[in-house]
């Protein structure tokens, strides 16, 4: 499966969003900023996953790494998407 620069885009688009969303409850309760660091880390593998990127994004495991490569993910992120990719 290929996805087209618009798809990629719009995808990054709503992860973007989705990884704010998810800081929002953090900065509210005063968290210091390793704790908003250690937030954006592991939220990343679930907005990635619930935005679509096992369908729109990936087609094989090579793309995950790919994709992994770019945006500079942890194995242990890695391990989570794919993991979350049925």
């Amino acid at each position: 499966m290929t996805s087209s620069p618009m798809q990629g885009q719009a995808w990054q688009d709503n992860v973007r969003k989705c990884l704010m969303w998810r800081l929002i409850p953090a900065v509210a309760s005063g968290a210091t900023c390793s704790a908003l660091k250690q937030t954006g880390f592991d939220t990343h593998p679930s907005c990635y996953v619930e935005n679509g990127v096992c369908t729109t994004i990936l087609g094989s495991f090579t793309n995950l790494i790919a994709l992994a490569n770019v945006l500079e993910l942890s194995d242990v992120q890695i391990s989570q998407v794919s993991k979350n990719c049925h």
